[in-house]
């Protein structure tokens, strides 16, 4: 069993983490569990790997130890992730672009995303640009079409337009159905209003409050409190 842990900054608590992760992982499966850190720090990863200090003999015998495996995006050339990973190289390339916030990153990310089959390379971008959206206020949707173009030739590998599209059409539909549900409400208020009104009349001329509810539709509270009022 694998248990695979993103790491945008150097963290010391890491094993920590991965030893509570472990036990439970381990009571639930009773499987081995290899810990595997995956960092996009913009740093090269300095933390040691294993839980016990090599150096220290006089307790080794008792001590637990456990390390974890390391891949740093940092440490690593955009040529060797492609040979070590050639499949999950574009959702690495998304991390570093998430973390990193800079052009450079995200047309490798573009480019990259070329190596997935188009309707997983669309869910991914789409993905990763609401996610640059949210993070960094200084990329737009505009500004990510853009670094597309600069970085894909062909129109039809660029999915930006596509996702940009569908982002507003999602927008504008979002719109009209807040228009629509606002003059609905609008539309039962003036009726709500309309009923007191003449409810308020018939109170006024005598009328029992039960005849009243029935010829208005308006509960005995509501007539109660339009009869408080007149009085």
């Amino acid at each position: 069993m694998f248990l695979i842990e993103h790491k945008s900054v150097q963290a010391k608590n890491i094993f920590t983490q991965l030893l509570s992760y472990q036990t439970i992982l381990y009571a639930d499966a009773m499987d081995e569990v290899v810990a595997i850190v995956v960092s996009t720090a913009k740093s090269r990863w300095r933390l040691s790997s294993r839980f016990r200090d090599s150096s220290n003999d006089i307790c080794s015998e008792i001590t637990l130890d456990f390390g974890y495996l390391l891949l740093d995006l940092a440490g690593q050339d955009r040529e060797t992730l492609t040979k070590l990973f050639p499949n999950s190289y574009p959702y690495l390339l998304a991390l570093q672009s998430l973390q990193q916030l800079n052009a450079e990153s995200i047309a490798a990310f573009f480019v990259g995303s070329l190596a997935l089959p188009k309707e997983d390379r669309l869910r991914l971008v789409r993905q990763t640009t609401h996610s640059l959206e949210e993070s960094a206020g200084e990329f737009s949707m505009d500004m990510l079409q853009e670094i597309e173009a600069s970085c894909i030739e062909d129109k039809e590998e660029r999915l930006m337009h596509t996702v940009k599209l569908g982002r507003e059409g999602w927008l504008e539909q979002g719109f009209k159905k807040g228009v629509a549900e606002g003059m609905a409400e609008g539309e039962a208020r003036g009726r709500t209003e309309e009923r007191s009104e003449v409810a308020q009349r018939m109170i006024e001329e005598g009328m029992n409050l039960d005849t009243v509810s029935r010829l208005t539709g308006l509960g005995r509270a509501d007539l109660t409190r339009l009869q408080r009022n007149q009085a």
